[in-house]
């Protein structure tokens, strides 16, 4: 499960698919509405998965699919 750069919206339905809970920790803010909020990092412990995200220019890290 590779959740790095995705949309935190698409990194939560994969990890919801999995039966999986989450935590989110976010280390900037959005400062419009042209940011996106995305995964940075991540970690496993159990069945909860610890995500680190940030907010990009929509063009910044753009891997939509």
């Amino acid at each position: 499960m590779d959740l790095v750069a995705l949309p935190v919206d698409k990194a939560i339905k994969i990890i919801r698919s999995k039966n999986m809970s989450y935590d989110i920790n976010c280390v900037n803010s959005a400062s419009d509405n042209d940011h996106t909020e995305r995964v940075i990092r991540f970690s496993v412990s159990g069945n909860n998965v610890i995500l680190t995200t940030a907010y990009f220019k929509n063009s910044v890290r753009n891997n939509d699919e």
